[in-house]
């Protein structure tokens, strides 16, 4: 088992990856925001994907089994959403994403506890992230491990009247 801080080498794993992780959000949650979304070209995100693993406020790890390859977390540091906040800094886990077949393992634990070691280690004392309702799995690991709901972020979609 090998956990380590993603390279642009890694950029084709991930773009797949960011792929798999839209389907899953797109089918477990039904959103119709989330299921319009559609992921430019290849080549495009693996171009995105590269500007995470090159970008100093960001980190990306992978975790590799067997020399398999299993999944990836991205986080970086970022203002809190209250901007008169006292904290100048949060960290912020924007993505994370195990193989199907390798879940329950221990994997996504290990990369969160790496992810907040590094956020310590910028001195970052608050940690956000966020989940889609409706995304069960989500919601029973993220507080599993400690992060619990403390701020809801509402929609409503209007009905735009042509003039």
């Amino acid at each position: 088992m090998n956990l380590y801080q993603a390279t642009e080498s890694d950029a084709p794993h991930m773009a797949s990856w960011l792929s798999s992780l839209l389907g899953h959000v797109q089918t477990s949650t039904n959103d119709p925001y989330i299921t319009s979304v559609s992921l430019s070209s290849g080549h495009e995100v693996e171009q995105l994907m590269r500007s995470w693993v090159t970008d100093p406020k960001s980190i990306v790890y992978v975790f590799e089994d067997d020399e398999c390859k299993q999944g990836f977390i991205k986080a970086k540091v970022t203002r809190p959403f209250v901007e008169s906040a006292s904290i100048s800094q949060v960290g912020l886990i924007e993505m994370l994403w195990i193989e199907p077949e390798a879940r329950r393992r221990g994997y996504a634990k290990q990369l969160v506890r790496a992810v907040e070691d590094w956020f310590a280690q910028q001195g970052i004392g608050y940690i956000d992230l966020h989940y889609m309702l409706g995304n069960h799995e989500a919601e029973e690991f993220w507080q599993a491990i400690g992060y619990l709901p403390y701020h809801v972020r509402s929609r409503k979609t209007l009905t735009i009247k042509e003039q």
